[in-house]
């Protein structure tokens, strides 16, 4: 049973998904749109020392402040630990979670005059993708984590 409630929320998560073009909510900082400068830093830190490297697609949302990247991580998590804490009886603080530790990663990095994303890479010849935060300085990529992957 649980197997089968597993797969059936996967479907329904991949099925809600919006296209990039028409990602939007009410709120007009929640708007995911192609950015470039940025495009071009996430692409040259995705192939650094990556023998399986493989071109992306890149849309943006920002630039965010830290306290709505934490808080954005933070609501995502604890509803993804709901499920877990149903299907294997078990969750960890956010604090302990491998999220909690690539926030703690990120900020420790962060200086002002940095900018965090929210971003969406897609794969085009798979159309696989992954989502997640990026900090950028100087139009290089700092530090990343991932947050969602789809195979």
């Amino acid at each position: 049973m649980k197997i089968i409630t597993v797969f059936l929320m996967t479907i329904l998560v991949g099925s809600c998904r919006q296209t990039i073009d028409s990602y939007q909510s009410g709120n007009s900082d929640r708007t995911i749109k192609r950015n470039d400068r940025l495009s071009k830093a996430m692409d040259d830190y995705s192939k650094t020392g990556n023998p399986y490297y493989m071109r992306h697609e890149f849309v943006f949302r920002g630039p965010l402040t830290v306290a709505q990247v934490k808080y954005e991580l933070i609501e995502s998590y604890n509803e993804s630990s709901t499920t877990r804490l149903e299907i294997y009886d078990f969750t960890e603080k956010f604090e302990d979670s491998e999220t909690g530790e690539g926030w703690d990663r990120i900020k420790s990095k962060y200086r002002e005059g940095d900018e965090l994303y929210f971003y969406i890479a897609i794969a085009k010849p798979s159309w696989s993708q992954y989502e997640g935060y990026v900090l950028i300085r100087e139009n290089n990529v700092v530090a990343d984590i991932v947050t969602s992957m789809n195979y």
